[in-house]
């Protein structure tokens, strides 16, 4: 895998080549396609910074940003990880992209057991109890508990989470959204079949250049 990292630094045919290297772990689908090639379209530079891959690249007004996509988590990784999200994070261990706000997968913990966390507290649920009834209630029913509310992704000021009592097409637990600003969990529709890579590159080019498939998420 580090060659292929490698091989980028002295392309000659940035935009096809980082293309080909990502697609394998970020598309399923022809829509996946078409929003990787979005997000390498204007492809500037390209460095490798402690195995960790950086990309500048620009949206279609120009304006610049940068993707860090971090090194591969080496060693073994948990069962009880969602198996799509540790094949990812065997490639590239979490990243982050800039704007504004911000936004970032944190990946995986070093000894493979846990998800790490940015901002999220899973206490939030409860400061909007009343619409997060239903949510809470599977969470009791499955014998869950708020702690197992893991969330991956910070968003600008809000986050993703996993609701591991609602389980996608995989059989993985389902991505949902929560804005810091009512703490409602909002369950993001078009993640229902995709696996983990597709997800991340969604939530990447939404935040980036907007317009994804992914409606229920903002800033």
């Amino acid at each position: 895998m580090k060659s292929d990292v490698e091989d980028l630094l002295t392309s000659s045919h940035l935009q096809e080549d980082l293309f080909k290297y990502l697609q394998p772990f970020f598309c399923q689908s022809q829509a996946c396609e078409e929003y990787l090639n979005r997000l390498v379209q204007n492809v500037k530079r390209i460095v490798l910074d402690q195995d960790d891959l950086k990309f500048i690249s620009a949206d279609d007004e120009g304006e610049e940003f940068e993707v860090i996509l971090h090194a591969p988590l080496k060693g073994e990784i948990s069962d009880a990880i969602p198996k799509s999200m540790a094949e990812f994070c065997r490639i590239h261990n979490g990243g982050s992209w800039s704007d504004d706000l911000g936004a970032a997968f944190y990946g995986l913990m070093d000894d493979g057991k846990g998800i790490l966390e940015g901002g999220w507290d899973a206490s939030y649920l409860e400061e909007a109890s009343e619409n997060n009834s239903t949510f809470l209630q599977a969470l009791t029913d499955h014998g869950f508990e708020l702690g197992d509310v893991d969330g991956p992704f910070d968003y600008g000021q809000n986050w993703l989470i996993l609701n591991p009592a609602d389980l996608n097409d995989m059989g993985e637990p389902m991505l949902y959204f929560v804005s810091h600003g009512d703490c409602e969990a909002v369950e993001v529709k078009a993640a229902r079949s995709l696996k983990w890579g597709p997800i991340v590159l969604r939530v990447m080019v939404e935040k980036l250049m907007g317009e994804t498939d992914f409606v229920e998420i903002y800033d």
